[in-house]
């Protein structure tokens, strides 16, 4: 059925706490997305937030953030969707989404931003003695992160030659990195745990790279008491994973 087949972004987070990860029961990837609005709401529920991101970024585990999103008001019902960052700030200024995540800053006015890290990425193999020269011969895997996303030229030239693989999704770049071989920068939340048991490796000389994360919503939301709130909510990620904003 066509309904099988397309990705229901229209997640209640009270049916997923104790569950799996939000990354791995979306399975986003290569998927069209439904952004119909949920047009029948639980009577217990007494406000409805809407979450949306692209699909890469509910792939590295936003459940304790979610979590605390969920418990901020008795009866609230949250609403996860993926989409592009275009849709995503279409949908905010539609009012038919309340919050999105995104990696790149929106120049339009109606939108505020709120920073909440850069996050790490590195550079990994599953060949034990790589390094910078050794990369010339290694395939490269490109993680599709936005338009601002991209490797050091420098140091690493062999990383600017054409990619074996392009993909937008992180988990399917780290699966063909530890089937195939090869090289990627990855996020550090995704690959920390193939680095602790030995299947991956930091490449040598491959310097770590860091990009933004930001919380957008309508600046005039009717909801803006509670994205306030929401704000100041933690994600709960280990410090080498994401790095915080500078106090100023």
């Amino acid at each position: 059925q066509q309904q099988a087949r397309r990705l229901r972004g229209q997640l209640h987070i009270g049916r997923l706490v104790g569950g799996q990860p939000v990354g791995r029961q979306i399975q986003a990837q290569n998927r069209l997305v439904d952004l119909h609005p949920v047009h029948a709401v639980d009577a217990q529920c007494a406000q409805q937030l809407a979450i949306g991101a692209p699909a890469v970024f509910w792939e590295l585990d936003f459940n304790d953030w979610l979590n605390h999103v969920y418990a901020l008001a008795p009866g609230l019902a949250v609403r996860l969707e993926t989409a592009s960052r275009e849709h995503l700030c279409r949908q905010l200024l539609e009012r038919s989404l309340d919050l999105a995540l995104l990696s790149e800053p929106t120049k339009i006015d109606e939108i505020a931003l709120h920073p909440i890290g850069e996050l790490v990425f590195e550079l990994v193999s599953r060949e034990p003695a790589a390094n910078a020269d050794s990369l010339m011969q290694m395939p490269h895997i490109h993680l599709d992160w936005g338009t601002s996303f991209e490797p050091p030229s420098s140091r690493l030239q062999s990383l600017q030659k054409t990619p074996v693989l392009h993909s937008s999704s992180a988990s399917m770049a780290l699966q063909f990195v530890l089937a195939n071989g090869g090289a990627a920068y990855l996020p550090r939340r995704m690959v920390s745990p193939f680095l602790e048991q030995g299947q991956l490796h930091l490449v040598e000389g491959g310097q770590a790279l860091s990009r933004p994360l930001y919380l957008a919503y309508l600046e005039k939301s009717d909801r803006r008491e509670l994205i306030d709130q929401l704000l100041t909510l933690p994600l709960g990620w280990d410090g080498a994973d994401l790095r915080l904003p500078s106090a100023e």
